[in-house]
């Protein structure tokens, strides 16, 4: 009778969950770095408008100040190129992350082709089981059926019959 299920290739799935789960650790940190790059765009963008606002009230206020207004100017353009830049980081993050995740569909696939070996074998060896077992039974039950024959001076069952 065979014994309790054995995995032969059980390290082999752990080294591939092993992977997968690195790659995904780096697609969670690709997602992360894009979620930080969109609220830099967004505080970026509020200062602006908070600017905007500063610079008129300066302006309505009747008096020119030229170094000030200069000066939100300044500070404009540089948000404006802030924002193009972070713009530019998340398409590069999103380049990058299409590949990641491409890895980790790799990744998650070849996990998967093992899960589905490692279940195959293990309803092989049940049926075994049950099958060896139901033989067991058959034979113990042929056995029973023999000795009260022969307890009762009846004739007995062959295996053939």
């Amino acid at each position: 009778m065979p014994g309790k299920f054995v995995f032969r290739l059980e390290t082999v799935l752990r080294l591939r969950r092993h992977k997968l789960e690195e790659k995904q650790i780096v697609v969670a940190k690709r997602l992360q770095a894009i979620a930080q790059e969109r609220a830099n765009i967004e505080a970026a963008r509020e200062q602006c408008s908070i600017g905007v606002g500063q610079s008129r009230d300066v302006q309505r206020s009747g008096r020119l100040d030229v170094p000030t207004i200069r000066a939100y100017r300044h500070h404009m353009v540089f948000l404006h190129q802030y924002v193009h830049e972070c713009e530019r980081r998340i398409r590069d993050h999103e380049e990058k992350l299409k590949s990641e995740r491409g890895e980790m569909i790799k990744a998650q696939v070849a996990c998967k082709a093992i899960e589905k070996l490692k279940e195959r074998r293990k309803e092989r060896h049940d049926k075994e089981v049950n099958r060896l077992e139901m033989a067991e039974q058959g034979e113990f039950s042929l056995q029973m059926h023999r000795r009260q024959a022969l307890q009762n001076k009846m004739p007995v069952l062959t295996e053939g019959a």
